[in-house]
């Protein structure tokens, strides 16, 4: 977080988008990160992959990569586009049980309400998926997060970024106040402290890849969001990643006359409270 240097990329992922990431404490042998993606070459806008499904790659260390070239969900009604995954549970044997739910130890988000649950013990995320039946109470650009009072609460949308939870994938909560993400003019256009990125716009004279001047001309959207970080890690700090844009749409037409090149932001809200903490606080 602190130098964005980049320690590795995913080996195999090439050809794929719409990714999401989750790291098991609890795996046999040590921690392992997960990553999922699903098969559009967003550089090149082909298909190099020709199917409907969810891949997945794993790594200890962060460097080597794995996959088993195979789809860990099968989405049988059409193409994923963004997912998200949470662990369910706090302990290695752990598999939490709903009403009218079976047992399981991860969840995924996919658009529009799509859900799977991961029911083995054996915690290997490629396989043993079963997608559910029912339709969640969220949208696009989904995140999911499950909370130790029971909660999982689920992020989504693309122009604000709404919030939503439940504990038994079945019947929903709204917040009594929202949405947990709009533009904000003031707080988008700020320069972040993390990945490097305040050094990198004083050395270059406050010049980044991306405008940030006249905010009012393309700040229009709040989304593709994702959050962190799981209960019980130090210091008890919740991030929210989201993306604020013009969603690829030209900048208002009464800014024709302002030079705006790219217009796309990756934003990091913070707050020193824990995540279940932060989003419960929504719903009172």
């Amino acid at each position: 977080m602190d130098t964005g240097e980049v320690i590795g990329n995913v080996q195999g992922s090439e050809g794929f988008a719409y990714g999401c990431a989750v790291v098991d404490p609890f795996a046999n042998g040590g921690a392992v990160a997960w990553v999922f993606g699903s098969p559009a070459d967003l550089c090149s806008k082909n298909r190099t992959h020709r199917y409907n499904g969810v891949m997945s790659w794993w790594s200890r260390d962060l460097k080597t990569w794995s996959s088993t070239g195979v789809p860990a969900v099968n989405t049988s009604w059409g193409f994923p586009f963004n997912t998200g995954v949470s662990i369910v549970g706090s302990g290695t044997a752990d598999l939490t049980t709903r009403e009218h739910v079976p047992s399981h130890n991860f969840i995924m988000a996919m658009e529009h309400g799509r859900m799977a649950i991961h029911s083995s013990e054996h915690r290997n995320l490629s396989y043993g998926w079963n997608i559910l039946p029912h339709i969640g109470s969220f949208g696009a650009c989904p995140s999911v997060h499950w909370a130790t009072s029971g909660y999982y609460y689920f992020v989504s949308g693309g122009t604000n970024i709404a919030l939503t939870r439940t504990k038994d994938l079945s019947t929903w909560d709204h917040p009594t106040v929202g949405p947990l993400v709009h533009p904000n003019l003031v707080g988008d256009s700020k320069v972040s402290p993390y990945l490097g990125i305040s050094t990198q716009y004083q050395t270059q004279g406050g010049v980044l890849k991306s405008n940030l001047e006249h905010p009012g001309c393309w700040d229009h959207y709040s989304n593709d969001a994702d959050f962190c970080c799981q209960e019980g890690l130090p210091h008890n700090v919740s991030y929210i990643f989201y993306s604020a844009s013009s969603q690829g749409h030209p900048p208002d037409k009464n800014c024709s006359h302002i030079q705006l090149a790219n217009t796309n932001f990756n934003n990091i809200a913070v707050a020193n409270v824990s995540l279940s903490t932060l989003l419960s606080t929504y719903f009172e």
